[in-house]
């Protein structure tokens, strides 16, 4: 990974390449933002750059051996540790990161701004939560515990230290209380606030915000094919970029008409047609699903917004603002937050693989009862 890989962020890329020319490296780093935005990849291009034979002003060379090692994610003094838990080869005691680390090297390599879940359901395990271990706290102490063989230090890359149970994060800590010679944490975090604050006081933080609207456009134009609606796309996005890759991936369908018909037959409150509607929700695939429920919530959102006269706040198309004025004529705050609840459910049992076509039904004629409630 360098720099250049990177949509954006020149400030903290600029920061990063000068505290190396200053020799100011601090041995604990905590990059810390939300999902979607660039933490691990910062993370790594530094590293890339730290590690250079032959850097340049402003980035790794990229053709060097060291370069090389590291696009791939092989070089013998870079270590990582991450969520993990036992899967169908792998269990007890060998359940810890170096376990996975081909599985690692794979979804870093070929899905940028990948999440937790995604993670987890490219192991093949989206109904379990991973953690790290005590076994990964030891692991770090024996990787740690030699010289460095090429490289000027030994990095150990922490990926959602947040996750970490407390034996591990207690077995951290000593190590960045009394850190070894020419050894570098890199904490890759989506949660910092669940760290422990000792953890967070021993690390140098930096802030990685979401990306820009402009980013995630030019990100995704240079990347997906066949884009019906980036504006969809990037206004759904949020900065996430990691979202606006698995939106532009469902553009054979449109989210505002499939949403704003499901509330349309809600209303109507007829089974006939909720389960003919149910048959094209479950043609959507799990994700199309995930992402009509993410947008539904967006959508709601701004209802609420339009509702408490926040207008400045709301970013919608012609058409979402007119269904929007539409709507809050005849929905209060009250039905449309149990509806939004009920969405949020909805994508919560999706994601752990409840069967689409039952939950969809039952959950629509729970929305329709809430369109006829008495107020």
């Amino acid at each position: 990974m360098r720099f250049s890989q990177i949509t954006g962020y020149e400030d903290i890329k600029q920061r990063l390449i000068l505290s190396e020319k200053n020799n100011h490296i601090a041995h604990a780093q905590l990059f810390f933002g939300s999902e979607g935005s660039a933490n691990l990849e910062l993370a790594l291009a530094f590293l890339t750059y730290l590690n250079c034979e032959n850097k340049t002003e402003n980035d790794s060379c990229g053709e060097c051996n060291s370069c090389n090692k590291m696009d791939k994610l092989i070089h013998p003094d870079l270590h990582f540790v991450f969520p993990n838990t036992a899967t169908k080869k792998i269990t007890g005691d060998k359940v810890m990161s170096k376990s996975f680390l081909a599985e690692w090297r794979e979804i870093v390599t070929t899905q940028p701004y990948f999440s937790f879940p995604d993670w987890m359901k490219f192991l093949e395990v989206e109904n379990k939560q991973g953690i790290i271990n005590v076994r990964d706290g030891k692991s770090i102490l024996s990787m740690i515990s030699l010289k460095a063989f090429e490289a000027p230090y030994k990095s150990v890359v922490i990926w959602l230290p947040e996750m970490m149970n407390q034996s591990c994060a207690n077995a951290i800590l000593k190590l960045l209380e009394e850190p070894p010679e020419k050894t570098l944490f890199f904490l890759v975090s989506y949660n910092s606030e669940k760290l422990l604050p000792t953890i967070l006081s021993r690390t140098q933080q930096l802030y990685v915000p979401p990306f820009s609207d402009e980013q995630v456009r030019a990100y995704v134009e240079q990347h997906a094919e066949g884009i019906i609606n980036i504006d969809q796309v990037v206004r759904l996005a949020e900065g996430n970029m990691n979202l606006a890759i698995k939106l532009a991936g469902r553009q054979d369908n449109n989210l505002f008409s499939f949403f704003t018909q499901w509330l349309r037959v809600c209303y109507a409150n007829k089974p006939s047609e909720i389960l003919k509607m149910a048959e094209d929700f479950q043609k959507l695939g799990r994700e199309g699903q995930k992402n009509l429920f993410v947008y539904g919530l967006k959508l709601i959102r701004n209802v609420l917004l339009q509702n408490v006269e926040l207008n400045s706040m709301i970013r919608l198309t012609d058409s979402e603002r007119h269904f929007i004025e539409k709507i809050t004529k005849i929905m209060d705050v009250e039905r449309l937050e149990k509806i939004s609840n009920i969405i949020n459910e909805l994508h919560y049992h999706i994601e752990r693989n409840a069967n689409a076509k039952i939950a969809f039904s039952n959950n629509s004629l729970k929305i329709g009862q809430i369109f006829h409630q008495k107020v």
